[in-house]
């Protein structure tokens, strides 16, 4: 917004934010992404009967998930963003060891923003219309974010950060407003980026159907990449082994043979073995 958000009442910064609007008659009203966004979900599933949030983490007991129909928060997508990446932040391979030992919750900030790149696509990209909603699992070698809803450009070109194309852009300006994401299709690609740095292996991103979703796998481990490096170094290393001795074996070939012939045939002295014309059958 163009003035600081302390100026503005709360209708004037929810109406910049895109939360609100003014219809023809001059009645202000709440948009469909204000309601996704900073709604109660009672009244969510009344425009969005499909509508529904969820987390959970392997090994973990279902009491322990946030869900949108729990009843003990407000369910909107905002909530949820809040809830979801501290849940996942608060624990390793996010922290450091003396952080984990000391309980505290901050992340370093790479892995974070990745993180919350990842949500808020999720869920600036979901059709809450679809039977499936926005499903976040946290296991303990990688995290999946699924949202309903097809690709709306191809593979390739979000891989290599295309032009934005959100589903839910209102809402994608809301997260953008916060902070999160830049509004430029490349959260991919930074995602991407944040993960090679820190060693991991790559994301994939999947697309499934009947019904349709987005899946982004966010592994959690470099053990793939390493094992990688290693085959290619000890690819590398047999290389440099093995051809000198095949050049030793080739020549140890080579000279027995021309020995076996030296035998069979005769070759004028001070003549190198090298040319047909001085063959000469012994006789």
């Amino acid at each position: 917004p163009e003035e600081p958000p302390a100026q503005l009442s709360v209708p004037e910064f929810l109406e910049k934010l895109g939360a609100m609007e003014t219809d023809g008659s001059g009645i202000s009203h709440v948009t469909a992404a204000g309601l996704l966004m900073f709604g109660r979900e009672p009244e969510i599933i009344k425009k969005f009967s499909r509508f529904h949030l969820e987390y959970t983490e392997e090994g973990d007991a279902a009491s322990n998930g946030i869900f949108s129909d729990s009843g003990d928060w407000s369910g909107s997508l905002f909530d949820f963003y809040l809830r979801v990446s501290a849940r996942i932040m608060s624990a390793g391979p996010f922290l450091s060891e003396g952080q984990a030992q000391e309980g505290k919750g901050q992340a370093a900030d790479g892995p974070q923003k990745g993180i919350c790149e990842a949500l808020a696509n999720a869920l600036s990209h979901a059709n809450y219309y679809d039977r499936v909603g926005v499903v976040v699992r946290r296991e303990r070698k990688q995290l999946a974010i699924a949202n309903p809803g097809d690709m709306r450009v191809a593979e390739e070109a979000v891989i290599h950060g295309a032009a934005p194309d959100a589903r839910n852009e209102r809402i994608s300006r809301m997260f953008h407003l916060i902070g999160v994401g830049d509004g430029t299709g490349k959260g991919l690609t930074e995602i991407r980026r944040i993960w090679n740095s820190n060693g991991w292996n790559r994301p994939r991103l999947l697309e499934e159907f009947n019904p349709d979703r987005v899946v982004l796998i966010l592994p959690l481990t470099g053990e793939e990449e390493a094992g990688k490096q290693l085959q290619a170094r000890g690819r590398n290393t047999w290389k440099k082994r093995s051809f000198p001795g095949y050049l030793t074996i080739l020549g140890t070939m080579c000279g027995q043979a021309e020995r076996k012939l030296q035998r069979q045939w005769e070759f004028p002295k001070k003549k190198r073995f090298c040319a047909w014309p001085y063959w000469r059958r012994k006789v």
